[in-house]
């Protein structure tokens, strides 16, 4: 009996070491959305080998991409992160780079759209990503998408042609990026560049746009050169239809 009393008490002490042992070899503590991947070795900063400190995926770049042609101030799209084991509301980091990788502007418009807020050079190709960002944390970059901007413009001459001013028109359209359809919103963006060229837009006395350039004339004459550019109302395609 004293021999049996002995064995269970050594074999019971076994037992407690092993459970123990096992507890704290499988316990950890769940990384909350902060943190990096928990297949993903950290530094000693806390974050992934990329940077990256946020459970999210990398967005994914919609437009403009591929050498795409855009405007001189372009609008960039993309698709959403996805949080890793919960759904998450990010924000968004988007940046703009040289094509030798020189930063030329990041900012945090908070959504999947940005509309870059001025004019870039023309002619030029330019590379971009972005990555979702919550609460200070960052998740990975995504790949970079590719564009280019359209030329420079050159006005035409005070005299030339209705045609010529279409052409320059609706390139102005493209370059300021207020395309397809016609808004007053629109008109007024266009309004300094035309101004500057010697084209008036038409308004009331109350300072009201209305859809109505009047071309330069040379001869004043008040009544030639009038040209309707939204005459089938709001949110319809441009037009060009010469009254005078």
């Amino acid at each position: 009996m004293p021999m049996y009393r002995t064995f269970s008490a050594v074999a019971m002490s076994a037992a407690v070491v092993g459970l123990a042992a096992t507890v704290a070899c499988s316990s950890s503590t769940p990384a909350g959305p902060s943190s990096a991947g928990s297949t993903t070795r950290l530094n000693d900063n806390g974050a992934a080998p990329d940077g990256s400190t946020l459970k999210a995926s990398a967005p994914t770049l919609q437009s403009p991409i591929n050498d795409e042609a855009v405007s001189l101030k372009p609008t960039l799209v993309i698709s959403g992160s996805t949080g890793r084991y919960v759904a998450q509301a990010f924000s968004y980091e988007f940046e703009v780079q040289t094509e030798s990788g020189t930063v030329v502007k990041r900012e945090t418009p908070g959504g999947t759209t940005w509309a870059y807020p001025e004019n870039l050079q023309p002619s030029t190709p330019y590379k971009w990503r972005a990555r979702a960002t919550m609460n200070g944390a960052v998740g990975p970059w995504a790949g970079f998408g590719r564009f280019i901007t359209s030329q420079a413009l050159t006005a035409p001459a005070p005299t030339a042609s209705a045609e010529e001013w279409r052409v320059y028109f609706y390139a102005l359209i493209d370059v300021k990026g207020v395309g397809p359809n016609f808004t007053f919103g629109a008109l007024a963006a266009l309004r300094p560049d035309l101004n500057a060229v010697g084209v008036d837009v038409q308004h009331d006395s109350a300072g009201n746009l209305r859809p109505r350039l009047f071309l330069p004339n040379p001869g004043h004459d008040p009544f030639k050169n009038a040209v309707d550019v939204g005459e089938n109302g709001q949110n319809r395609p441009w037009t060009w239809v010469v009254r005078f």
